[in-house]
């Protein structure tokens, strides 16, 4: 099914973001006095100062609170006794009348910042909601956004996420039971989104790569995306027909790039191109490279499709169908292998003592091919499986008809910002150690190609049954493949995205957006995009 109707919208709304807490961490405060329901009684008896106003100041008796201070400059010396009686007094006047004066203003602010909290909750608009599913190739994924009117836009104020495993392909060919497994994603969104504003939320279901790349093909991918639209259609969100879509490439990137930048508030006219930040992304089945172009001749020249017009910015959008890390995976375990026994071949990629293959309806290759390889007895050979996965990429290449190119056949132009790197490239430096992680979640973790390198050496010289022992962050389901997939990303880094070694590249998983953990992925850009186009 085309996602081209559903991307006709990428445009986000300007005006500043004014920045509010998650309703759970607001200052609490009660409608009738800041301070409590006693209206009669007075702030400093509330606070127990009354009698430290009453020794340091006088308080006129009148309609309005003036206060007449007996001395309040310079301050009262500090330190050291005093033997002259008079001055001792005369210092500790001047000190409480100094005290006086500090409680009155903090009390003062304390008022304010109750009564300016209290209008901004007065005067901002009501909430809507953005509900995004992504049905990914490893799993499925239900974002549940919240949005506020600020300044006459609408703007993002929190995200509720929830993830699951195995993704719908696991099903492919019973799409009833593959839609079952959505049940706990509706469940948080039914949780999350007010029961009188489900019938006006929008919620999408987007498919990416691993129903594009289905071994059983695409009527069965159909099918998987009917059932699918069935089941979540079941409880009661706005879902226009354009809102269920196998999402195109292009512009899963594009949301992606939409969304890093939208968190990182770098989406306003005032930005320059140079001052945002391009975006890769590495899914299952599929990679994205996204990055704007300052350069107006160079836009003119770029090759249809390859640019898009985005809030404002001419951005560099490709994305490369069946290099995803599990689908390049069966790419490469095909490639550089030794000669075997018994049918098995020895693979530079393999741990040793891993033994493993795919015989039929194998996730990235064509119909009826398959792969089996085995660990060196020596283990792995990390710089000779970055060989091999650039053999992989190398052969999957078509013919460069525009100058320059990047792989797969595909044009490409200088990047001038930095990278950030989304997805698998954050999931598997972490769960190989590759640099030292920091504590906080939405912290960006600066690593280079060099990073993976070093980590990739150490991994691939690991013994099969003692990996998920050294690195217990690593996929159950793929721990085996651990130094595979670090020799891809450096091969696809700094041969298809022309980092060099020691370039850095900013991993996000979440990003802080106004004190509000965000997941960094497409999904929000998509969520922007469909509010936009109704109010």
């Amino acid at each position: 099914m085309s996602s081209s109707s559903s991307s006709a919208h990428l445009p986000v709304k300007k005006g500043d973001a004014s920045s509010t807490k998650d309703a759970s961490s607001s200052f609490s405060r009660n409608s009738k006095n800041a301070f409590g329901d006693e209206e009669s009684q007075s702030i400093p008896d509330r606070l127990g100062l009354s009698n430290l106003f009453h020794n340091s100041c006088w308080i006129r008796p009148s309609s309005a609170p003036v206060l007449f201070l007996q001395r309040f400059w310079p301050p009262p010396h500090s330190g050291g006794f005093s033997h002259n009686k008079g001055k001792d007094q005369q210092h500790q006047r001047g000190g409480g009348v100094f005290a006086c004066v500090f409680l009155v203003v903090a009390v003062v602010l304390i008022v304010l910042v109750g009564v300016f909290s209290l209008i901004l909750e007065s005067t901002e608009g009501p909430h809507s909601y953005a509900v995004i599913i992504d049905a990914g190739s490893t799993g499925s994924r239900v974002h549940v956004f919240r949005f506020k009117m600020a300044s006459g836009a609408r703007v993002l104020k929190d995200e509720i996420f929830h993830a699951i495993k195995p993704g719908l392909k696991a099903h492919a060919l019973d799409p009833m039971e593959a839609a079952k497994t959505l049940e706990p994603l509706m469940a948080t969104a039914v949780k999350h989104v007010p029961e009188k504003l489900r019938s006006s939320t929008p919620l999408t279901l987007r498919a990416t790569a691993g129903l594009r790349l289905l071994p059983e093909g695409q009527e069965a991918a159909s099918a998987l995306l009917e059932a699918s639209k069935m089941k979540v259609g079941e409880y009661g969100f706005r879902m226009d027909d354009e809102y269920v879509s196998i999402l195109d490439g292009m512009y899963e990137g594009a949301y992606g790039w939409i969304a890093v930048n939208y968190l990182l508030r770098k989406l306003s006219g005032s930005v320059k191109a140079t001052k945002t930040v391009a975006v890769a992304d590495l899914g299952g089945g599929s990679t994205q490279i996204m990055y704007a172009i300052g350069d107006r001749d160079e836009v003119k020249r770029s090759p249809e499709g390859y640019v898009l017009p985005l809030e404002g910015y001419d951005v560099y959008t490709k994305s490369f169908k069946g290099f995803g890390i599990m689908a390049a995976r069966a790419k490469i375990l095909t490639q550089n292998l030794d000669a075997g026994d018994e049918g098995w071949r020895a693979h530079p990629c393999a741990a040793k003592g891993f033994r493993g293959g795919c015989t039929e309806k194998c996730y990235g290759l064509e119909p009826g091919e398959g792969y089996s390889a085995i660990g060196r007895e020596e283990g792995g050979d990390f710089d000779q499986c970055v060989d091999a996965a650039l053999m992989a990429m190398e052969k999957e290449s078509m013919e460069c008809e525009v100058e320059p190119c990047s792989f797969a056949g595909a044009w490409t132009t200088k990047r001038t910002t930095p990278l950030y790197g989304m997805s698998y490239f954050y999931e598997r430096a972490q769960a190989a150690k590759a640099v030292r992680w920091p504590n906080s979640e939405t912290k960006a973790v600066k690593i280079t190609p060099s990073d993976y390198k070093r980590a990739g050496k150490r991994v691939c010289q690991t013994h099969v049954d003692s990996i998920l022992k050294e690195y217990p962050d690593a996929e159950e389901d793929h721990f085996e493949y651990l130094c595979l997939d670090l020799a891809y990303i450096y091969a696809l880094l700094t041969k298809g995205y022309g980092l060099k070694d020691n370039e850095p590249l900013h991993l996000v998983d979440k990003i802080d957006y106004k004190g509000q953990p965000v997941e960094a992925a497409w999904a929000l850009g998509d969520a922007i995009a469909v509010m936009n186009t109704f109010n």
